[in-house]
Parts: structure tokens; sequence; C-alpha cells
């Protein structure tokens, strides 16, 4: 992975069973003129330090697993919430269906408001969210941006190799200073 923001350059390695369980980060800006790269386990504090889920979670196939639980298990479960389906949509110049679930009037705060999912109609896989809760501002609810995310240029059937997870790769910047 390389960053856009907030760390633009940035980048980091992993890869389940390699570098003893952690991921390998390259630091972005002038954090990478102290250090080329360190090793953390990835829920540290250090690691989870900008992000709500440990790396060793993230990709389209965990993405996906976990929408479908949250789906299955709270959203369609509950009678308040509204589900709408629209086509021709596109993400990232691709085809999608745009599916918005939406819970009716008002709920306390932290409650869930609405999610957007974009499901690509090529790949058959969803490649974006937004997730909103309530949250109070001025005294009253408001729906705030949770979570957004959004895959690009997938290929699900990339040839990985070992070089592609090796902190020497030349293709990375970790052996820059």
């Amino acid at each position: 992975m390389k960053w856009r923001e907030p760390d633009e350059g940035q980048e980091v390695i992993w890869r389940h069973g390699a570098h003893d369980g952690k991921i390998v980060v390259c630091p972005a800006g002038w954090k990478r003129k102290v250090m080329r790269m360190v090793k953390i386990a990835p829920d540290s504090d250090q690691a989870m330090a900008a992000c709500r889920r440990p790396i060793s979670s993230s990709g389209i196939w965990n993405f996906t697993a976990r929408l479908r639980q949250t789906i299955d298990q709270e959203l369609m479960r509950d009678p308040n919430v509204r589900v709408t389906q629209t086509s021709g949509a596109e993400i990232s110049g691709r085809p999608c269906d745009r599916y918005t679930f939406e819970r009716a009037g008002n709920g306390a705060e932290g409650d869930f408001q609405r999610m957007i999912v974009y499901a690509d109609r090529g790949l058959g896989v969803p490649v974006a969210l937004e997730h909103y809760r309530w949250h109070k501002q001025d005294d009253r609810l408001v729906p705030q941006l949770e979570e957004s995310y959004l895959f690009q240029n997938l290929d699900l059937n990339a040839d990985l190799a070992d070089l592609d997870f090796d902190d020497a790769n030349p293709a990375y910047e970790f052996t820059k200073k």
C-alpha cells in the first residue's frame, strides 16, 4: 500500500505469515530521513493511530466479508432500514450498481443512519462504501461520515510473487533515503 493522504508517500507491506506477522512501514516526508523502515505489529497503537482497523483486515475480500456480515446481521434484520438499488452509477469510470441502506427517522447519537455501497457490475464485487452515523452538532443530530472505502484498478487475478512483499524490492522506496 502506498498512502495518498494523510502521509503521502508512506508505504506499507503486509502479507499473512511474512515478516513474523508484522507490517513493514516505510515512512514518508521528513520521517524517511530519520528512519528507513520499521516493523510493527498490525494492531499496535502506532499502527492503529490513523485507522479504524488493522491492515491485516484490509483488502477487497476482507472488506466484502465485513460488509456482508454487517448487512446480514444488522441492516436486513432492522425493519426501520430501507434498501434501494440504482443502476447506472460509475466509480472510477466503471459501471456500478448503487445500494443505499437508510434508517427511517432519527436515531440516537452513534446509531446507524445510512450506508451507500457501490458494486462493480463487471467484477461482481463491492468497490466503494460510505457509512454514516448520527452525530450531535449544535444540539441536533446530523449524519456524519464514519467510514469511506474505495478500491480502484482492481485485478482479482493478480499474479503476485515473493518479491512483491519484500522490502528490498527496488520498485518500492523502502531502500531510498
